[in-house]
């Protein structure tokens, strides 16, 4: 999956790819930001990661605060360690009402209970004061 950021001019500000590794020569990758640390670009403004726990496993946490969105983004360690199940973005400026939910397609399949406990920790994490 490719999400591709634009400015209000219709610029190419960013691009994210969930399993970049998987898809891109390397000579790109050394050149790539990655968004779970902390980047040089102007954007960027916040990076935080945590850990969590679902059903016994431990789920990393990415909370990214740019100047367009923020977003959670879910891994687990038990499919993946090193791409996203799931990310839950909402635009800057906008209300929880306003998330939404970009599964990994190369994850498959995500059980309804995973979804409904990610969707629980993201507005917990959004909403608070």
């Amino acid at each position: 999956m490719i999400n591709l950021d634009f400015s209000a001019d219709g610029r190419v500000l960013g691009v994210e790819m969930l399993d970049a590794r998987g898809k891109l020569p390397r000579f790109l990758l050394d050149g790539a930001e990655r968004i779970d640390r902390p980047a040089r670009g102007k954007d960027f403004r916040r990076v935080t990661a945590a850990k969590e726990t679902f059903n016994g496993s431990e789920i990393k946490l990415f909370d990214v605060v740019t100047e367009g969105e923020r977003l959670i983004e879910f891994r687990d360690r038990a499919w993946r360690e090193d791409a996203a199940v799931l990310v839950l973005p909402v635009p800057r400026g906008s209300s929880w009402t306003d998330a939404t939910v970009t599964i990994n397609p190369s994850r498959g399949a995500v059980p309804v209970a995973f979804l409904a406990w990610a969707r629980e920790i993201a507005k917990l994490r959004m909403t608070r004061k």
